[in-house]
């Protein structure tokens, strides 16, 4: 990918979408070491030239989520986002009291980027939460938190109503059945060319330090229902080590994670057979050093020239390192 300067244990990020000419894209976001929050793109094969800096956060290394809107609001398969669509960027803010989660937004057809002034609302967010972040459709915007109890949440945005929801003690808004490892890492993914009705899969550390997750699937009614997804054994996560997911579409789910001795490994989810793969080492050596504010990061994106799960990338940032390396996945 393009050659980038970021800050030792940056926050990573990513997005993708394929849009409506048939042209495949990718954004990569990550903080460098003035603590701004930047942007690598990929368009349709070829890596941009440096990056773009975007906004200062004052919260280092702290998470960093991202969701490419579509063009319009219309609950359609042919929903999808243009070439140079509105995209959202959410961190969580350390700067208030209460910490808060920040959103950032850049317009359809725009390449600049604006602050909403309202705070995506919490309840109860942790100061040492992750974040995660889903969109589809309509669209229908996902936020994924951690709050002081442990559990894992939600906060919902409609394009209806046009209104966040996730504010109050709400129970259908948590995630989790049991409190997750305090300050987990928090991954999402949708599977990448549904046809209509998406799965969401949600992905964070148990207090036991294995992974534990969640499938959150629409029906036509768009109602959405939350199944804890039941491991056949235990997949050890480094202590707090980052996570990542990769989907697609009534094909598989792949989850990338820091496991033990800090190599990067990976779990299959095969949609066809409803059975889980692995663990498989994902990349050779040591990448993450535990425990250390010099420790990497990783991020995914599926994406699909065709519809396979052998079409996507890993991006991770190596332990003391201020580069940032793409892998195919």
């Amino acid at each position: 990918m393009a050659s980038i300067s970021a800050m030792e244990a940056s926050p990573l990020a990513s997005a993708y979408w394929k849009d409506n000419k048939g042209n495949v894209h990718i954004r990569v976001y990550y903080q460098d070491r003035d603590g701004n929050v930047c942007q690598v793109k990929w368009d349709d094969g070829t890596w941009a030239v440096g990056s773009d800096v975007l906004f200062k956060d004052n919260t280092l290394r702290g998470p960093i989520a991202a969701i490419v809107y579509p063009d319009t609001d219309s609950d359609t398969a042919s929903n999808i986002p243009g070439p140079n669509p509105e995209i959202h960027i959410f961190y969580i803010d350390l700067t208030t009291n209460p910490a808060a989660i920040r959103e950032i937004i850049k317009p359809k057809d725009s390449e600049v980027w604006t602050k909403v002034e309202d705070a995506v609302p919490t309840y109860c967010l942790a100061v040492t939460s992750g974040l995660a972040a889903s969109e589809y459709q309509d669209p229908h915007i996902r936020v994924y938190y951690q709050d002081t109890d442990g559990y894992i949440r939600e906060s919902s945005w409609d394009s209806a109503t046009k209104k966040w929801t996730g504010g109050t003690d709400d129970k259908e808004k948590i995630i989790s059945e049991e409190p997750a490892l305090t300050g987990t890492a928090i991954a999402a993914g949708v599977g990448v060319n549904y046809t209509l009705y998406p799965v969401i899969t949600i992905i964070w550390q148990d207090p036991d330090h294995n992974l534990a997750g969640t499938f959150k699937s629409v029906d036509w009614q768009m109602q959405e229902t939350t199944t804890p997804i039941e491991f056949p054994t235990s997949y050890p996560v480094n202590d707090n080590g980052s996570i990542s997911v990769a989907s697609w579409n009534n094909d598989k789910t792949l989850v990338y994670y820091e496991g033990v001795k800090g190599r990067v490994q990976k779990v299959t989810y095969e949609w066809k057979t409803k059975t889980w793969e692995g663990p498989h080492h994902a990349l050779k050596g040591s990448l993450f050093s535990s425990a250390s504010a010099g420790r990497g990061s990783l991020a995914s994106a599926a994406f699909v020239p065709q519809i396979n799960g052998s079409v996507g990338s890993l991006f991770y940032q190596p332990v003391g390192d201020v580069s940032v390396v793409e892998i195919a996945i």
